[in-house]
């Protein structure tokens, strides 16, 4: 039995979820992180930091729920897998893990400049410490788009269809 169709629909739920934190992280970026976003929050009309760590925090549970479709999947079907069909679900697997550690850190990053911004008067957050929350944010991202790329060359193995 071929596990292939499986696997494709697992990809796919990762791609839309993917396509998801892409949207939030982008909305993020764009509202706190450009010159745009400075001017708009100088005069009083950006967006809060309170907003901007819900909308990161929206993604826990989507991938939560994608962790748990892989979970399922893989002890269900994992041992009947071919060896080529294992490597690509390994590997999603990986991709799943770091696009979730990317979204902690982007969570744990707003959290921080959300408080930042709510103790403004009694803490003034560091640029060494925001330097060091966006850092380790982006050395996740550049994880997950290495892995990503991994998959995205053995992404042939679900794609063909050998049903002749």
């Amino acid at each position: 039995m071929s596990y292939k169709n499986q696997l494709k629909e697992l990809s796919f739920i990762v791609n839309d979820g993917l396509t998801n934190y892409i949207k939030i992280h982008d909305y993020i970026h764009d509202e706190s992180e450009t010159l745009i976003s400075a001017v708009k929050n100088f005069f009083g009309f950006g967006v809060s930091m309170d907003v901007l760590l819900k909308k990161a925090e929206t993604l826990i549970p989507v991938w939560a729920s994608i962790s748990d479709r892989i979970n399922d999947f893989k002890k269900s079907a994992y041992p009947n897998l071919s060896d080529d069909e294992k490597y690509y679900f390994e590997t999603l697997i990986s991709y799943v893990n770091a696009v979730q550690k990317t979204i902690a850190s982007l969570v744990e990053r707003q959290k921080f400049m959300e408080e930042g911004t709510n103790r403004f008067f009694n803490w003034l957050m560091s640029w060494k410490a925001f330097q060091e929350k966006r850092k380790v944010y982006q050395a996740s991202v550049e994880e997950y788009c290495i892995i990503g790329q991994k998959l995205n060359d053995a992404k042939h193995i679900v794609l063909i269809d050998c049903s002749g």
